[in-house]
């Protein structure tokens, strides 16, 4: 039930006051910046214009980092269509990029009929099968990224592994890119592929959540493990089917490690929603509470889900989410982006939300791609220099892997 009017004002009115001695600390510390920071800040455009008037954060810096082009099939018989969605963190000075490596089978989909890759491992090593699969008409190849077979059931048009791309401490010049056999689909769960890897450091060690897929399970989330980013350990799903971003808090609260997932059900009772759950231990998961859903219309009215790890921030714990928005006959929508924020002890409770997206498709590589349309946040490092500079990782338009920086006082100002 809607709350009514009075309420909804009141609520508005007190987190303006909750946010404002926040505010007020932040202006008395960048008054006490260096000149060097200074001037970093005001050769962009303020995203304030004066107290009390908010507009949209804006870019401060923006880069293609890496594309299809920058990796390798893993045979003749492959293509890579697309390097994007990547997991982000600060290793050392340097960041490192989980990227989401896509490669389909040359002439996919072909007279009504789908070839569809599935990995094998075979003493120790991946090997890809082929599948040839027969599409459900015309109605079954709606969406080029899974067709509907005449079974009933669904086939990806393409696998994914992950690749690891370096980064120097600025966030933005790629030192490498490595390829591990480790990081390809190498279980019963992941023969269809693995995809969409977000990294959080928890008790001293990198957690990787990732969407495994298969026959098996359908689309899960797993877990791995790993200190030096060369040897990983795997733990198994953790999330069965259907359940996508995963993204884990950096600190324990009461003991727990806390999380944000968005489940999917097959029966359409309510739209999606980002839900909070918790963990002693990062494997057995419980305490789930609906955190944030659909709205009627708008930048999340069809589909919502958690983006980039949470970053604490000392109003809250600040992230980014993605929306899609699904205009006429547009099978799949436009993926844009806001931010959310959760108290520090309580990642079920919303604070505050992006009434509009602020992070859009606008350059060429995120309108036109394998999916159009698509900005797709899914790591988020703060600046070694300027912490209130945070350098946002994503996909775009299913096809690259770009960086965006905000401020990210300017992100909570806007958020109501």
């Amino acid at each position: 039930m809607k709350r009514p009017m009075e309420a909804r004002q009141a609520v508005a009115a007190f987190r303006s006051l909750q946010f404002k001695h926040v505010f007020a600390k932040w202006d008395a510390k960048r008054v006490m910046k260096s000149a060097n920071h200074e001037s970093r800040i005001t050769n962009h455009e303020s995203p304030i214009t004066n107290r009390g008037i908010l507009n949209m954060p804006k870019r401060l810096a923006n880069k293609r980092l890496v594309g299809p082009e920058d990796f390798e099939p893993t045979s003749d018989e492959f293509r890579i269509i697309g390097a994007f969605n990547p997991g982000a963190v600060r290793f050392g000075d340097d960041i490192i990029l989980l990227v989401r490596v896509v490669q389909a089978v040359n002439d996919a989909i072909d007279g009504g009929w789908l070839r569809s890759p599935r990995s094998l491992l075979v003493d120790g090593e991946v090997h890809y099968e082929i599948d040839r699969l027969e599409i459900a008409g015309r109605d079954g190849a709606a969406d080029h990224r899974k067709p509907q077979l005449v079974s009933g059931h669904r086939r990806l048009a393409f696998v994914s592994h992950i690749e690891l791309v370096r980064l120097a401490a600025d966030g933005y010049t790629v030192k490498e890119i490595v390829r591990s056999p480790q990081l390809f689909g190498r279980t019963d769960y992941e023969e269809y592929g693995v995809e969409d890897p977000r990294i959080t450091e928890v008790d001293g060690r990198f957690y990787i959540t990732y969407v495994s897929v298969s026959d098996a399970m359908g689309v899960a989330t797993s877990l791995m493990s790993t200190t030096d980013f060369v040897n990983f350990e795997r733990h198994g799903v953790i999330f069965p089917c259907e359940n996508k971003d995963v993204v884990l808090f950096p600190e324990r609260i009461d003991g727990r490690v806390h999380c944000h997932h968005r489940p999917v059900g097959a029966i359409n009772i309510r739209k999606l929603a980002i839900t909070a759950g918790s963990s002693p231990d990062l494997i057995d998961w419980g305490r789930h509470h609906r955190v944030l859903g659909c709205e009627a219309t708008g930048w999340r009215s069809s589909r919502i889900g958690a983006g980039t790890p949470p970053i604490k921030t000392e109003a809250g714990w600040l992230s980014i989410i993605h929306g899609v928005e699904k205009l006429g006959d547009d099978a799949v929508g436009t993926y844009t982006a806001g931010a959310m924020l959760n108290p520090l002890d309580n990642p079920s409770r919303v604070l505050a939300v992006s009434q509009k997206a602020f992070f859009k498709s606008e350059n060429d590589y995120e309108i036109d791609g394998y999916v159009k349309n698509v900005v797709f946040p899914t790591g988020a490092v703060r600046d070694l220099e300027d912490p209130d500079r945070l350098h946002v990782y994503y996909g775009c338009a299913d096809s690259v892997v770009a960086v965006a920086t905000y401020s990210i006082e300017a992100i909570l100002k806007s958020l109501r």
